[in-house]
């Protein structure tokens, strides 16, 4: 629900209490989805849905949400709703950095940018897709927290490498990428930049890999539910950046192709080219 450009709270288009208006209203939709919920709000809540004003994308994706949840056990729909509310109340901090870009480092860009990215309650999915259930004592252990901290980075970072030329506006104040950062702070060319950003997504691959084999040649006890859900987001991590390789969301109708590796330029129309290494 945070990529509708056309709305009036979307793409930086309205001032940041609008933006945070529209985030808390969808925050009080998720709420409504707790096992606590009294069965005359869920009513309300289903009515409310189906009113023609409603843009068809949120009963379209809040079904959807409600039919997994509904499948999931009273402590795995916990954990989902809590982390999709989590997610939900850090998107809205989006709008307050707007124009902040000059005085954020890379650190802080990292902090804001792990727990504002639809991935952080995408991760649990991981649950629901091979049939495991995770202890809270299991998934809030610390390595695995790690483990999921960088894997939400990493697919945060990938969005950055490929959205770019998507949300660039010919300035990179108010660009809330990694690459902006940069260019602002650290008086990098374009393509530095770039490269920049790509040394990072490499870095955090083979961290996880690294924290991922140590914990596994430990000798601590590890379930086999913890183990799947752990390489299961290393296909995630490594899905998402295939997806953006490959998505005409990023690189425009005529796009037919993936390129594993080469330059990344700017068309003219402002979309993605790609100019593989073996030309």
């Amino acid at each position: 629900m945070d990529d509708h450009a056309d709305e009036d709270w979307g793409d930086g288009n309205s001032d940041s209490e609008t933006i945070a208006k529209f985030w808390k209203k969808a925050i009080k939709l998720i709420e409504t989805l707790r096992d606590s919920t009294p069965w005359h709000v869920k009513a309300v809540r289903t009515i409310l849905m189906r009113m023609p004003n409603v843009p068809i994308y949120m009963p379209r994706n809040f079904s959807m949400m409600k039919n997994i949840i509904d499948d999931l056990s009273p402590m795995q729909r916990e954990r989902y709703i809590n982390s999709f509310k989590s997610y939900m109340e850090n998107a809205m901090l989006q709008a307050k950095m707007s124009g902040n870009e000059k005085s954020t480092t890379l650190q802080q860009y990292k902090e804001y940018r792990v727990k504002s990215v639809a991935s952080i309650p995408c991760t649990l999915m991981l649950e629901y897709l091979y049939d495991i259930e995770l202890t809270n004592e299991e998934y809030f252990h610390p390595k695995l927290q790690e483990l999921e901290k960088i894997g939400t980075l990493h697919v945060a970072f990938i969005n950055d490498l490929f959205s770019l030329f998507k949300e660039y506006k010919g300035t990179f104040e108010n660009l809330h990428l990694a690459v902006s950062i940069f260019i602002l702070n650290e008086g990098m060319t374009f393509q530095q930049a770039i490269d920049k950003l790509c040394d990072e997504i490499e870095q955090m691959q083979e961290e996880y890999i690294r924290i991922k084999d140590e914990w596994f040649a430990s000798g601590e006890y590890i379930s086999k539910n913890v183990r799947q859900f752990i390489e299961g987001q290393q296909y995630y991590m490594s899905g998402n950046e295939k997806w953006h390789r490959l998505s005409k969301r990023y690189h425009g109708e005529s796009f037919n192709t993936t390129i594993a590796s080469g330059i990344l330029k700017r068309s003219p129309e402002g979309g993605t080219i790609y100019i593989p290494d073996d030309l």
